[in-house]
């Protein structure tokens, strides 16, 4: 394992919804299992053109592992997708691109900041389903419910994302 880096919560309370919850743990069945060419079962996020672009640079810029889990095929294709998984049927971490602001992201909201980046963790209490916020595109990472340091994951990610988007001006999420 890496050394955990700190995370510095913003002020504010973050309350996920029902919806937001029900859409983490989705997200975390979809993950689990594999696609039947034993690529990891991701749906593609479909931003605009501008925003698509940004994303297809930062995927292609993503480390070629995270938290010791080599990068692997997505399935349906998208460059605008990642996984990341030990072995064929483990649980997977997923990163998507250009997916929809968060509707439970507010002003007040609990933000988790690891190298310059903000970002949203959902469900409150034991999130599975960050999206970092600030820049150019929403990027969401997806990691397994047995991830003791998604911080581990969130790091790099984190790197990757200032190297390659654009920042928002300052306060604007």
């Amino acid at each position: 394992m890496r050394p955990s880096a700190p995370v510095r919560p913003v002020p504010g309370r973050a309350a996920a919804s029902p919806r937001a919850a029900l859409a983490a743990g989705c997200a975390a069945v979809l993950l689990s299992g594999c696609a039947g060419s034993g690529a990891v079962s991701v749906p593609a996020p479909t931003p605009d053109a501008a925003a698509a672009a940004l994303c297809a640079q930062l995927v292609a810029a993503l480390p070629e592992a995270l938290d010791e889990r080599p990068r692997v095929p997505v399935s349906p294709e998208s460059e605008l997708v990642a996984a990341y998984s030990q072995s064929p049927g483990a649980p997977a971490v997923a990163v998507r691109c250009g997916v929809p602001r968060p509707p439970d992201l507010r002003p007040e909201s609990e933000l988790w900041v690891m190298n310059e980046v903000s970002w949203l963790p959902q469900p409150a209490g034991a999130p599975t389903q960050f999206t970092a916020v600030g820049f150019g595109a929403y990027v969401e990472a997806i990691v397994p419910p047995s991830e003791d340091e998604p911080q581990a994951v969130l790091v790099p990610l984190s790197d990757a994302i200032t190297a390659n988007l654009p920042p928002l001006e300052p306060g604007a999420l």
